[in-house]
């Protein structure tokens, strides 16, 4: 499993609560997302010289206090991606971290690749988080 985080600014507490208690609002960020229906989605994502299509489920959505808990499945050929990120709401920060672990057929020929291009996206999920939480 490898993991990933970092700590962004955010301009109000409440609002990044609301905004992170509702799930469709992180898979609104998602990049590539063509479809999305009750905690399921379909993303079309580049995994080096190849772009495919892969379905994705949050498997689940917890809110605690002031920490929210994702876990989501993604699913594409010959490869299981399991993502899970915890965000702390604190003075103004978001303290955010992503643990995510690749299985399959094509899982060790692509380790790398899919590494890379997850914590690309993780890193763009939290960039629009916080422009949305920021914005006026």
């Amino acid at each position: 499993m490898s993991k990933i985080g970092g700590v962004e600014k955010v301009r109000d507490n409440d609002k990044a609560m609301t905004f992170l208690s509702d799930y469709r609002n992180l898979l609104e960020c998602i990049p590539g997302v063509r479809r999305m229906e009750s905690g399921r989605f379909v993303v079309e994502a580049s995994i080096g010289p190849m772009r495919v299509e892969l379905s994705g489920e949050v498997k689940e959505h917890k809110v605690t206090g002031r920490q929210v808990t994702n876990l989501m499945e993604v699913l594409g050929p010959g490869l299981t991606l399991v993502i899970k990120t915890i965000v702390e709401v604190g003075d103004n920060e978001l303290n955010w971290s992503a643990d995510y672990d690749i299985s399959g057929a094509l899982a060790k020929a692509l380790q790398n690749t899919i590494g890379r291009e997850a914590e690309r996206v993780s890193r763009q999920i939290i960039s629009c988080t916080v422009s949305k939480i920021n914005a006026k």
